[in-house]
């Protein structure tokens, strides 16, 4: 999968799906820096994407980058609720200063 969204991203660099699809491989192998800057590419592209948002505020979560998070849940509050309740519940543990565990309900988001 990564080579197919590593040529569809060069091929298309203006096409947010494209560095969304490259940041969900990236993000499935643990290569979470390389994620994190292609689901910021996929925001930059389309700000009102929900699923790159979502996704770019997890791995902020997970890298301990909670302005970031934040962020990210700031946008999704705007464009996705429902998705924005799976974030803070992701973000919560992290401000408590906790482990960070995703909820069962959002873990497949």
């Amino acid at each position: 999968m990564l080579s197919l969204t590593d040529e569809w991203s060069r091929a298309e660099d203006s096409n947010a799906e494209a560095w969304l699809f490259r940041g969900k491989g990236l993000a499935e192998t643990q290569n979470l820096a390389a994620a994190r800057l292609a689901f910021q590419r996929a925001v930059a592209l389309d700000p009102i994407s929900s699923d790159a948002w979502l996704r770019l505020g997890r791995l902020a979560v997970q890298g301990g980058l909670i302005e970031e998070a934040e962020a990210a849940l700031t946008q999704l509050n705007r464009l996705n609720p429902e998705l924005a309740q799976c974030l803070a519940l992701i973000l919560r543990p992290a401000l408590e200063q906790q482990d960070y565990s995703a909820p069962n309900a959002c873990s497949a988001i």
